[in-house]
């Protein structure tokens, strides 16, 4: 069984084998930003289609801004300046970012700024990744002011932290997950950006955090987090023992979780899975996931509906990467998803698919989670 040793959204879990299965085919996908760059987050930007991305270039993190792209060079990428500033001095170690937010949904960030968590290695030599929340301009910045540093306190962990990766930002909140030296094992945490605290997060004997959205407005307490879980045992079963996804509500103010529910699969709890990001969208969330589908990892998309009593049964679409050995579900913008793949070249690559349509439910205003108004794309 996969331990977190080294997570991160392109690496974590590709070495689980378990027997998958498929639902039905899906539309080719399309290669997005150059070879060798991951696209790891995405939120948007304002009212009419405009975005931001965030991912990597195998060394150094980058930024989009622009409507969904569409090719290998969609303009608008910045990449200067966004190396991280620790203590004063730029890390000299591999660093990307994950999750961004903007003052679209949080007005705080402030104008022409982009909020976005990540991780960085100080060195080229160091075992662990820490995190870091970058706070500016798109052109990024020098200034240590910029960056601050993310890492789950050993107090917390109960035994030394080795990596600390946080994943998703919005609101008030930071979700990812750690891992601790000896032994490794790993749970997900919630980072308070205004409290600068640290609560763990834990539904298993390994747990992450890999989205967080925002219901009910700018000033709200209530989200949704989504991630997965592991149970660990002495044997290979699959299913309780083995990776399932959860999404689940949660009240930062009143410190209490809600509506727990497992994600597996095409609703199969034997197939190994992971949720990866989440969005707001019709009357319920799209969500970015991952699993082995026939002895492959394989991307997916998922789309879930909100209840008044929680969430309701979750659609799926397995994502065609063929002839692609392997893709991850990385993130998702309304029924839009971008993960990892190897495109026809062998190159490591991200890439962009859009969901089979559904028919359309009614716009999500206010429903269940006991009257709770989510906080639309377009009506922020």
């Amino acid at each position: 069984m996969l331990i977190y040793n080294n997570m991160n959204k392109t690496t974590a879990f590709l070495l689980l084998l378990v027997v998958g299965g498929a639902v039905r085919g899906s539309a080719q996908v399309t290669q997005i930003f150059p070879d060798g760059y991951s696209v790891t987050g995405v939120r948007a930007s304002d009212a009419t289609g405009n975005m931001i991305i965030t991912g990597g270039t195998g060394t150094s993190p980058f930024f989009y801004s622009g409507t969904l792209p569409s090719s290998t060079n969609p303009g608008n990428t910045y990449t200067s300046n966004l190396v991280p500033i620790i203590n004063g001095s730029a890390v000299t170690g591999t660093s990307t970012l994950y999750g961004p937010n903007t003052p679209y949904y949080n007005s705080w960030i402030g104008a022409g700024n982009v909020l976005a968590v990540g991780t960085y290695k100080e060195t080229s030599s160091s075992t662990y990744e820490n995190g870091v929340m970058y706070l500016g301009p798109l052109t990024g910045s020098t200034s240590s002011s910029n960056w601050t540093p993310i890492k789950v306190p050993d107090s917390l962990a109960g035994l030394p932290v080795g990596d600390t990766i946080p994943h998703s930002t919005m609101g008030n909140l930071v979700v990812g997950n750690y891992n601790t030296q000896v032994p490794s094992g790993g749970q997900g945490f919630i980072y308070n950006i205004s409290a600068q605290s640290y609560k763990k997060l834990s539904f298993g004997d390994v747990t992450s955090a890999f989205g967080i959205w925002q219901n009910g407005g700018s000033n709200s307490s209530l989200y949704t987090i989504v991630g997965g879980y592991t149970s660990l045992g002495s044997d290979t079963q699959v299913g309780s023992k083995g990776q399932v996804g959860y999404i689940v509500n949660y009240d930062a103010s009143a410190d209490v979780f809600s509506s727990f529910t497992e994600l597996s699969f095409n609703n199969d709890r034997s197939l190994f899975t992971h949720i990866e990001g989440i969005d707001a969208y019709q009357d319920g969330f799209s969500l970015a996931a991952m699993s082995v589908q026939g002895e492959a990892l394989g991307a997916a998309y998922c789309f879930i509906p909100v209840t008044a009593t929680g969430f309701g049964t979750p659609n799926w679409d397995a994502i065609n990467t063929s002839p692609s050995s392997f893709a991850t579900g990385d993130t998702v913008i309304d029924d839009s998803v971008m993960g990892l793949y190897q495109n026809s070249t062998g190159a490591s690559a991200s890439f962009l698919y859009t969901a089979v349509p559904e028919p359309s439910a009614l716009s999500l205003l206010a429903v269940g989670l006991g009257g709770l108004v989510l906080a639309r794309r377009r009506h922020p």
